[in-house]
């Protein structure tokens, strides 16, 4: 027994000296843990905060404008020279035709030439058998689209108009005496490469996306890192419609994490999403992160520096 004495006094001091190390070093860890978490935390809702008025804003203008093209379009369902060359065509000679067709056709592409997003303005005449379009000129009366467009002013709800893979906005003169038969349809159809560019300015991080969906066929535009994971996007689109979203609520899309935020219009059926790669948010972090393991480190060496002498002291003694 007098020899395990000082083994056990040994032990007892080393037990105390590391749980009084253990005391103190406990707390600046977790502390560093929870400061670290909050870190995260905060500047994720910063930044999706920031996404999520930034979408706002966006959709917002998009709705203007959308709704700045239906009045330019409603004015020319009213224009003189339309419906002269409707209701008159029969008794005009050719320079009278010509002169209102160029006259029609200088106003289509005034309204083409009003917005960036525009990419052409048609009218397509039921009684004349012609198309006239901004960018192309008179044409061949186009049934396909007179028709098309036709259907789906009798059933759509939304003021963007899908079609064959097209984004139009459309309105029709209806006829007095043909009943459902429309004198002729305004169509004009959005630029989807400009509206793709637009998206693309949200995406300031490496590695994130923006895409532009409708209620009715889901998503239509993508940008960014998301171009080539619509099937995946697809997915996760439904889900996030399924869940409720928080500020700070992330998604897996093909194995990667983002942070999500959303801005919706019931006026275009239309909504945005942005995905910011989780990744990003904690990039910032990875010095503190670097920093606290080697904090670590360095109070257990030296820890084990302090204690060093002591155990030699009493093994010696032993």
């Amino acid at each position: 027994m007098i020899n395990r004495q000082p083994f056990s006094i040994r032990n007892t001091i080393f037990l105390r000296l590391l749980s009084t190390f253990l005391l103190i070093m406990l707390p600046i860890i977790l502390f560093g843990v929870y400061l670290y978490h909050w870190i995260v935390q905060t500047a994720s809702e910063d930044i999706s905060k920031t996404a999520v008025s930034q979408l706002t804003f966006y959709i917002t203008d998009l709705e203007k404008e959308v709704e700045r093209m239906k009045l330019l379009q409603y004015g020319v369902i009213e224009d003189e020279d339309l419906n002269e060359l409707t209701l008159t065509w029969d008794t005009m000679d050719v320079f009278k035709r010509t002169e209102k067709i160029n006259s029609l056709r200088k106003r289509l592409y005034a309204i083409q030439n009003s917005s960036p997003y525009i990419k052409n303005v048609s009218a397509h005449i039921y009684l004349l058998s012609k198309t006239i379009s901004s960018a192309y000129g008179p044409s061949e009366f186009n049934t396909e689209r007179y028709n098309g467009f036709r259907s789906e002013l009798s059933s759509r709800n939304n003021q963007i108009v899908e079609w064959k893979g097209g984004l139009f906005l459309s309105a029709a003169k209806q006829s007095v005496t043909n009943g459902n038969q429309p004198l002729f349809i305004i169509e004009i159809e959005l630029d989807q490469e400009r509206l793709q560019e637009a998206l693309s300015q949200f995406n300031t991080y490496p590695g994130s996306g923006t895409l532009l969906t409708t209620n009715k066929s889901g998503v239509i535009l993508t940008s960014g890192s998301l171009k080539h994971l619509e099937q995946d996007v697809t997915a996760t689109i439904e889900q996030i419609r399924e869940t409720p979203l928080q500020s700070t609520e992330t998604f897996t899309i093909s194995g990667n994490r983002y942070y999500t935020a959303i801005a919706s219009s019931g006026y275009l059926s239309m909504s945005i999403y942005r995905f910011i790669p989780e990744q990003m948010i904690k990039k910032p972090l990875d010095k503190f992160y670097i920093w606290a393991w080697l904090f670590i480190l360095v109070a257990f060496s030296s820890l084990r520096f302090m204690l060093s002498p002591l155990i030699n002291l009493f093994t010696n003694r032993c």
